[in-house]
């Protein structure tokens, strides 16, 4: 058995050392690892994808904070230094 979780797209996947297209859901990622198992394997071995990747809308509204934290952090005239006075 070979049980492999996705986390989506969210996160950033390491390139294939064969070039070839970085798989974009969990059916492509099955699809991807059954053509890369050889002939004389493929009948004694079961690949199992779980999908563990957030909603997309939870991956929306995490943007969206992560963004406006940012916007806090870069506002002019802001260096983040309190001046005791």
């Amino acid at each position: 058995m070979y049980l492999v979780f996705w986390f989506g797209t969210e996160f950033p996947l390491p390139g294939r050392s064969d070039g070839q297209a970085l798989p974009s859901d969990t059916e492509a990622l099955e699809t991807m690892l059954r053509n890369d198992i050889t002939p004389r394997l493929q009948d004694k071995m079961a690949i199992i994808v779980l999908d563990v990747s957030r909603p997309a809308a939870m991956v929306a509204a995490q943007a969206r904070r992560d963004q406006k934290i940012a916007k806090r952090k870069n506002r002019p005239g802001q260096t983040g230094t309190v001046i005791d006075l």
